[in-house]
């Protein structure tokens, strides 16, 4: 699969979890790990930090979701929010 195919079922999925809400979208890269095994990373925004966050659960959501379609790549699930104060990286950028 695409990473746009992918990008879109990953958006779906984070999109329709209620206990996470003010989704504004994601994006999807291939990338190799650390041993050299393809892998999936996708990046949710959210305005907000939700009181209850759940991001195993999302990323298993993810998984299912593409293993169904025959995507069979690891997922690496990473939030990042609107009023997130920016990390000693992103000042050094």
């Amino acid at each position: 699969m695409t990473d746009q195919e992918i990008n879109e079922i990953a958006s779906r999925v984070l999109a329709s979890d209620t206990s996470r809400p003010g989704f504004l979208g994601s994006e999807t890269i291939s990338d190799l790990d650390f041993d050299g095994t393809e892998v999936l990373r996708v990046t949710a925004h959210y305005e907000h930090m939700p009181h209850i966050a759940r991001p195993l659960d999302a990323m298993h959501a993810i998984r299912a979701e593409l293993l169904g379609q025959g995507e069979d790549r690891t997922v690496f699930l990473t939030n990042k929010y609107r009023d997130e104060l920016p990390s000693i990286e992103d000042d050094a950028a």
